[in-house]
């Protein structure tokens, strides 16, 4: 019994770290349509971003 409910406690666990690795990429995926979205074509975006990306030491 003990060793059953501790399977238990692990799936969830996994199931757990699942869930925030789906709401993660999600989110991430959320801002880049936001980013795309936001410069008129997603070039400017890209642009913006090597600019950004030079001027940090």
């Amino acid at each position: 019994m003990q060793n059953q409910l501790h399977t238990q406690m692990m799936l969830e666990q996994e199931h757990a770290i699942e869930q925030q690795r789906i709401l993660e990429a999600q989110r991430q995926f959320e801002q880049n349509r936001i980013a795309q979205t936001a410069g008129s074509t997603p070039q400017t975006a890209s642009t913006h971003g090597q600019t950004m990306a030079f001027s940090n030491p």
